[in-house]
């Protein structure tokens, strides 16, 4: 299944909340989808701020895409983001201290990150940098400008404009800073954002038409998705209906924050052997 994306994107078209981009399509049942974006998925998996992060950096300037993006090796695109493009993205944040935690978090991922990566004909399995911050160079003006080295087996759909042809196959639509508004979220007894944001991404692959009210799914596939931190040998760590709290009060918070979007706004989870039920929002 797919979600039809627009083919013609603004100039502005992540200045504020409420505009779309392109995302992995996790939840296709086509093969071919599935393997188009099986390590776009991976990375998004893995280190979902900092995919995110260049997903809406690279979404923002797709009009001017050459003058930010050098194809600089066989595997390696190099793109360029301005100290105030950074703390755009971050003033997405609720305040100062979970600015700073993401910051942070970015900066760790972009230093020491790694993916498996597949090739396209499955010959090689390898670990690699799916982002790397290479240099930081200081400008006439005094500005910062970051100099990162995005994998092309990643990144080279959204860069490429690939992701926005025959109708976005492999591609999903999702609010715009989606990472640091779920920061704006309480959390309660969650260690990170990441199931928040998570839940909505999965929400979102299962959602096939506007107006839908709700999506199923196998409760351990959830579980493993969503929480890897607390769900191991087919047991939870915590109890559950403290998580299901937890993740039910930040949804409804991220919900609230973006009320143009037909995000999750609840969610029920079965007990073992169940289905977890996610419910959208409605416009």
């Amino acid at each position: 299944m797919t979600i039809p994306v627009s083919h013609k994107v603004a100039d502005n078209i992540l200045i504020n909340k409420h505009d779309i981009r392109m995302m992995p399509l996790i939840d296709s049942l086509k093969e071919k989808h599935i393997k188009l974006i099986d390590n776009e998925w991976r990375a998004l998996k893995r280190y979902p701020v900092t995919y995110d992060f260049f997903a809406n950096i690279i979404d923002r300037n797709k009009d001017i895409i050459t003058e930010i993006i050098e194809d600089v090796s066989r595997d390696y695109y190099e793109l360029s983001v301005s100290e105030g493009a950074f703390e755009r993205y971050l003033g997405y944040c609720e305040n100062h201290t979970k600015k700073q935690s993401l910051k942070r978090q970015l900066m760790a991922d972009v230093s020491f990150g790694f993916v498996l990566i597949k090739s396209k004909n499955l010959t090689n399995i390898e670990y690699k940098a799916p982002f790397r911050l290479m240099k930081i160079v200081i400008s006439q003006d005094g500005g910062k400008i970051y100099k990162f080295y995005l994998l092309k087996q990643i990144f080279s759909g959204l860069i490429t404009g690939e992701c926005y042809k025959n109708g976005g196959e492999g591609f999903i639509r999702i609010p715009g800073y989606l990472y640091p508004i779920t920061t704006q979220a309480y959390k309660g007894i969650l260690k990170s954002h990441n199931p928040i944001y998570k839940t909505n991404i999965l929400g979102i692959t299962k959602k096939t038409h506007k107006g839908q009210r709700y999506s199923e799914m196998d409760r351990e596939e959830f579980l493993k998705e969503i929480f890897p931190e607390y769900y191991r040998d087919g047991k939870l760590k915590v109890s559950q209906p403290a998580l299901q709290g937890s993740l039910w009060t930040a949804i409804q918070g991220v919900s609230n924050l973006l009320p143009t979007h037909e995000l999750v706004n609840n969610l029920e989870m079965g007990k073992n052997g169940g289905i977890v039920r996610l419910h959208y929002k409605t416009i």
